[in-house]
C-alpha cells in the first residue's frame, strides 16, 4: 500500500486504532517499505533490506500481554518466517503518555527480547511558539530545502559522520546511504522534504519532514547534527524553525517527533514546546532465539 492510498479513508479508519507515532511511522516510511494494515496489526516489509530493523516488523493496535503474546508470535511467524535474512523480530505497540510506564518485563522475558521505548511528542498549530534563549540563538544560519546532488551529498556527510561517531548495532554505512536515498525518493514523490541547516556556509545539521496525504500531520525524521558542531544549538534551531514555519503557515495542524526518553534530543524537543503524547514500546529479539514454535 502506498502513502497516497491512505487518502481513501484508510488513514482515518486506522486513526481510531493506532496512535500518532504508529500512524506517522506509516506515512513517513521509506518508499521501498510496503505496508498492510487492519484494525489489529500493521505489517511492514522491506524485501530489499532485511537488515532494516524498523522496515520489517509488526505493530499491534493493543498492548502485547502474556495472554496475547502467542497470537502475535503466530502473526510474526506467518508474515516473516519465509523472509530470508531478517535480523530482528520486532513487535511494537503504542500507549498514551500519562507519566507512568507499564511493566513489560514479563512479556519481554517470555519473548526473550530487549525492550526499546520511544516517546512521541506533538506540537500543534495555535499552541506552538518558538522561544530561544540568548544562549540557544544561532546567528549566521540559513535553512535550505534540499533539492540537488550537492546538497544531498552534504546531508549524507552529516549522516555518515554521525554513524561513525556512534554506530548503531546492525547498521552499516551502506544502510545509512540507502536510507537517505529512500528519503530523497520520498521527497521526489511529494511526501515531504529533506532540510539542511547551514552555518556560515557550512552544513551543520539536517532532518526530514514528511506529511500525511492530507498535509495536516507531519513527522520529523533523522534529526542529526554533525558531531563537530554539536552543543551549539543547531538541532534546536533546525527543528524550531521548521516547526514555526509549518505551524504558522499553510495547513499543517500537528508535527510529530520521536526520540528516546530522557535523551538530549528529547530534552530539546520538550524545551521547544513539543508535548508528550505517547510511548512506543517495542520488543526486539533474534528470530532464531525467540522461542517461536
Amino acid at each position: 500500500m502506498s502513502t497516497a492510498e491512505f487518502s481513501n479513508g484508510c488513514f482515518e479508519r486506522l486513526g481510531r486504532n493506532y496512535g500518532l507515532g504508529s500512524l506517522s511511522d506509516c506515512f513517513a516510511r521509506c518508499p521501498a517499505t510496503s505496508v498492510e494494515a487492519n484494525e489489529q496489526v500493521i505489517v511492514y516489509k522491506t524485501k530489499t533490506r532485511p537488515d532494516y530493523w524498523f522496515g520489517n516488523y509488526i505493530v499491534s493496535s493493543s498492548p502485547v500481554t502474556s495472554e496475547s503474546l502467542p497470537e502475535i508470535r503466530s502473526q510474526w511467524q506467518k508474515e516473516f518466517a519465509q523472509e530470508a535474512g531478517i535480523l530482528w523480530q520486532i513487535v511494537e505497540w503504542e500507549i498514551p503518555f500519562d507519566g507512568e510506564m507499564s511493566d513489560v518485563s514479563n512479556v519481554a522475558r517470555a519473548f526473550n527480547a530487549e525492550i526499546d521505548i520511544r516517546i512521541v511528542r506533538v506540537a500543534r498549530r495555535g499552541e506552538f511558539q518558538l522561544h530561544l534563549s540568548r544562549s540557544e540563538f544561532v546567528t549566521d544560519i540559513e535553512l535550505i530545502k534540499v533539492n540537488n546532488q550537492v546538497q544531498y551529498g552534504n546531508a549524507l556527510q552529516i549522516a555518515l559522520a554521525d554513524h561513525e561517531a556512534a554506530p548503531v548495532s546492525g547498521a552499516t554505512s551502506d544502510f545509512i546511504q540507502w536510507r537517505l536515498e529512500q528519503r530523497r525518493q520520498s521527497a521526489t514523490l511529494g511526501n515531504g522534504d529533506w532540510w539542511l541547516l547551514m552555518n556560515q556556509g557550512m552544513p551543520v545539521a539536517s532532518c526530514g519532514l514528511f506529511f500525511d496525504p492530507d498535509g495536516l500531520k507531519g513527522r520529523f525524521r533523522e534529526v542529526t547534527t554533525h558531531p563537530e558542531w554539536r552543543g551549539r544549538g543547531f538541532a534546536t534551531t533546525l527543528v524550531g524553525m521548521l516547526a514555526q514555519n509549518f505551524l504558522t503557515q499553510g495547513q499543517v495542524q500537528e508535527l510529530i517527533i520521536v526520540s528516546e526518553p530522557d535523551s538530549i534530543a528529547d530534552s530539546i524537543y520538550s524545551k521547544l514546546g513539543f508535548k508528550a503524547f505517547s510511548y512506543q514500546i517495542a520488543l526486539i529479539t533474534d528470530p532464531r532465539s525467540s522461542q517461536i514454535d
